[in-house]
């Protein structure tokens, strides 16, 4: 296998990487630098630039093998704690050009109340306009409760949830290698999809990134959203500093704090924050054979029911989740992970926020998880 396949397998919107191609020196001053000046200094497709350095694998050192494990993994991360691509700001996923890819996730319990869930991604560019790249985004998936849930306050929770959303991106790099974009989003994500537009949820992301200085670079964000666990119908502006060594790869500000830490390979450690979510992984092997990981994590999703009491209420379902797992390449362009995992201190609400359960609360019971991703890009 090689290992620039499985790098854009394991994780399809590798927009990161992408967004550093050579256009954007903040990549090549990092580990790959020398690589991409020797080998790839005429490329300018993202696509392109992936296919460049796989052809040179065998020349490519460890230092920029760890650096591209740690841009994988700081876009992991933010991937999962959104629940998608789409709908929630997700860190780095919401940053440069759109890929072209599929991942479709499965989990499943065996506890009473057991959380079944199914999700589906899509992705591609779609074209160039103004000197930029224009991309869109499908996303799906089911939520299955094990049993009918009551709240303390006397609400039952329907036992299926659903998830349908289509985003819009643009993307471009301006002549000073300073780059900005948006992000846009609209779908369902509920107990009844397509039935009425008060129940629709959206999203805006939009940043600016400034040319880089030295070993790092200044990024400003502004986050819009009507179902989100950082705040609805409030503009959210952030601002974010990229910070670069051979060995470690940092994200500081708000709503984001990353730190990613390859000290000796094949050993990889992150940990990344996101308002009130955390996670926190060590893996050890390779990205182009097998890695094995554990990973510790909070999670939440939120939901919009269509006969809520108070428009701004949201259902959510929030655990924390201690995983272990291998993650492997499969047909050369497909990246398989597989995990066990035991979730706790699981609870669903309802109400405008976490310290706003106003529509009644309930516990879940733990329970082991299994679970199957894959991911490919083409």
């Amino acid at each position: 296998m090689q290992l620039l396949t499985f790098v854009i397998s394991l994780f399809i919107g590798l927009n990161s990487f992408a967004q550093e191609k050579p256009a954007d020196p903040s990549f090549a001053n990092g580990a790959c630098g020398v690589h991409i000046t020797n080998y790839c200094s005429e490329v300018r497709e993202p696509k392109e630039s992936f296919m460049c350095l796989k052809q040179h694998e065998a020349d490519l050192s460890v230092e920029c093998k760890q650096e591209i494990e740690r841009w994988v993994q700081v876009n992991r991360q933010s991937l999962r704690r959104g629940g998608g691509s789409l709908n929630s700001f997700g860190g780095m996923n919401a940053l440069g050009p759109t890929s072209r890819g599929a991942s479709y996730e499965s989990r499943f319990g065996n506890s009473t109340t057991f959380l079944n869930q199914q999700r589906l991604n899509l992705s591609t560019p779609i074209g160039s306009i103004s000197g930029g790249l224009l991309g869109v985004s499908l996303a799906g998936g089911n939520l299955h409760i094990g049993e009918s849930v009551f709240l303390d306050s006397g609400i039952q929770i329907p036992k299926e949830l659903y998830r349908a959303e289509i985003g819009l991106q643009y993307f471009k790099i301006l002549s000073d290698k300073d780059n900005w974009g948006i992000r846009a989003s609209i779908g369902y994500n509920g107990d009844e999809v397509f039935k009425r537009s008060s129940d629709t949820s959206f999203s805006v992301n939009a940043y600016f990134s400034f040319p880089p200085s030295g070993s790092g670079f200044w990024i400003a964000t502004i986050f819009l959203a009507n179902n989100s666990f950082l705040g609805n119908y409030i503009p959210i502006p952030g601002v974010l500093y990229f910070y670069k060594t051979p060995t470690f790869t940092g994200i500081f500000g708000f709503p984001i704090v990353s730190a990613q830490w390859t000290p000796v390979n094949p050993w990889a450690f992150g940990i990344s924050i996101f308002g009130p979510t955390i996670t926190m992984e060590a893996n050890y092997g390779s990205v182009d054979t097998y890695q094995f990981f554990t990973n510790l994590g909070y999670a939440q999703q939120n939901f919009i029911l269509r006969d809520r009491v108070n428009d701004k209420d949201r259902l959510t379902i929030e655990e924390k989740k201690l995983a272990f797992g291998v993650r492997t390449p499969v047909l050369g362009f497909i990246g398989a992970e597989i995990q066990i995992a035991n979730a706790f201190d699981r609870q669903i609400y309802i109400g405008e926020g976490l310290f706003k359960k106003q529509g009644g609360s309930a516990k879940f019971d733990s329970d082991w998880l299994g679970s199957i991703a894959l991911r490919a890009a083409f």
